[in-house]
């Protein structure tokens, strides 16, 4: 499920599992949330910044290449998955 808040400064797109996703949640959110930010991204021609991700899920070992695919920060142990 997907929804959003907005503010005068700020939106955010939360992203929930309809389903329990098991062992697939960590590669499913992960690529829902890239997918989105890279069509932010290209739709607003960089005008709209993402200035960071959530997930929550425990940090992984790649955090860095994480953070480097995504160009903001990656915030992990969070209650959402959000751009």
């Amino acid at each position: 499920m997907i929804s959003h808040e907005t503010s005068a400064t700020e939106g955010q797109v939360f992203f929930r599992e309809a389903l329990p996703l098991g062992d697939i949640q960590r590669p499913v959110l992960e690529a829902v949330v890239l997918s989105i930010k890279n069509v932010l991204d290209e739709i607003t021609m960089g005008a709209c910044h993402v200035r960071h991700v959530a997930f929550p899920l425990d940090e992984p070992e790649y955090a860095a290449l994480a953070s480097e695919l995504f160009g903001c920060e990656v915030r992990y142990g969070q209650s959402w998955a959000r751009a």
